[in-house]
């Protein structure tokens, strides 16, 4: 339980100190030979997505904010939507917990080529609860270019 606190703690410190910007992005100094992270702010809200190259996941962040209008809090799990330019649009559920300290939904989820050329290739991402509410927005401008670093630093 202690590492499980450890990992969340140190996600959550990750996702605090993501930048603002309109695209995504992967931070100066957050990648490695075995790891990487990308972020992309939208409303107030940062999400960032994480690999390791040990782990078969994608690790997920959700800094939802000071004060949010729809929360992840109690959600198990949420939904990550990726359309496609041509109006197609795959879900991906991610399975995770709320961080009430730091106003955060973390979690993970399992990919794989497919889903990550969608994501590389995609138009718009949105997350929604449970409840079909939607809690982030953006757009995947630069998603093309994180596709390639999950590729070089996690081998994804």
């Amino acid at each position: 339980m202690e590492l499980r606190t450890a990992i969340l703690g140190a996600l959550s410190a990750l996702l605090m100190a993501s930048p603002a910007g309109a695209e995504w992005v992967s931070p100066p100094g957050a990648n490695n030979e075995k790891s990487m992270r990308a972020t992309a702010t939208s409303g107030g809200k940062t999400l960032s997505l994480s690999c390791l190259r040990t782990e078969r996941n994608i690790f997920f962040g959700l800094n939802e904010g000071p004060s949010p209008e729809v929360s992840t809090e109690g959600e198990p799990s949420i939904m990550m939507w990726i359309k496609q330019p041509d109006g197609r649009t795959s879900r991906h559920p991610i399975d995770g917990q709320f961080l009430d300290w730091e106003m955060t939904f973390i979690g993970k989820f399992v990919t794989n080529a497919h889903v990550l050329d969608q994501f590389a290739t995609g138009a718009e991402l949105s997350i929604t609860n449970s409840s079909g509410d939607l809690l982030f927005v953006t757009d995947m401008i630069g998603t093309s270019a994180v596709r390639q670093l999950f590729k070089r630093h996690c081998g994804k």
